[in-house]
């Protein structure tokens, strides 16, 4: 099991065997927030407080449970939400994230933006009468 804990006085990620028996092991270093397992649960993906995806190797090892922490890719311009983990891992590793509305890309490029239009039949009507 993979949750975070403010118990040292900020967040941070714990992994802990359920049903049991062992204690918590921690994850992150120096804060984390938002985890969420790999498809094989080799990896654990959390936030950290610099805003980076991170990705920790998990070893089935008591003397060494946690691997290597692997800082993957800026997260900041995605939504943090306020407690509930705001994207998905999908099973060949991909991310599914949620960009915050009016922020520019990380190479300083626009985001990209959807337009919705409603009841568009009758808009098409007024631009191309029968």
């Amino acid at each position: 099991m993979a949750y975070k804990s403010d118990e040292t006085g900020q967040f941070e990620i714990y992994i802990e065997p359920f049903p049991g028996p062992g204690g918590k092991i921690p994850v992150s270093i120096g804060g984390g927030t938002q985890p969420a397992w790999s498809h094989d649960s080799s990896e654990l993906f959390y936030r950290d407080n610099d805003g980076m995806m991170v990705a920790a190797t998990i070893f089935d090892d008591a003397a060494r449970p946690v691997g290597d922490r692997t800082p993957l890719f800026p997260a900041a311009l995605y939504r943090l939400g306020t407690g509930f983990r705001q994207y998905h891992v999908a099973p060949d590793g991909r991310f599914l994230m949620q960009r915050l509305v009016g922020q520019s890309t990380v190479d300083g490029g626009e985001a990209p933006h959807i337009n919705v239009v409603l009841n568009w039949f009758e808009e098409l009507r007024e631009w191309v009468p029968n």
